[in-house]
């Protein structure tokens, strides 16, 4: 696998946990801080690799598949805070990932 797809992946996971501390900040006052350097320490971590990924990627590209993030955090929110996913916001979910695999397909031949 190419090392870019990875580092892509590994973007999404570390914006991903980002939003999580950030919402863990916001609903803990005991813990906030922790949880807010936590979720500041992820997004340091974010832009390091960014910046790498953006060394061989189109920005036209790259930009459009972190899209996927809205589709993570949606998911994590689920799982971790028990947040509903409604029917409207399955349909943009359904939408987002129809997005992803055009930009993915329709100019993926660089990677």
């Amino acid at each position: 696998m190419n090392i870019v797809i990875i580092l892509l992946l590994l973007t999404i996971i570390v914006e991903t946990a980002q939003q999580l501390f950030f919402k863990m900040a916001g609903m803990d006052n005991k813990k906030r801080l922790i949880y807010s350097f936590l979720g500041i320490s992820m997004y340091l971590l974010f832009v390091v690799i960014w910046l790498r990924i953006l060394k061989d990627l189109p920005l036209g590209f790259a930009l459009p598949i972190m899209g996927f993030n809205y589709v993570t955090v949606a998911f994590a929110g689920n799982l971790f805070f028990k947040e509903k996913i409604s029917i409207k916001r399955w349909g943009g979910i359904m939408l987002i990932l129809l997005g992803l695999t055009l930009v993915w397909f329709g100019g993926a031949s660089f990677l």
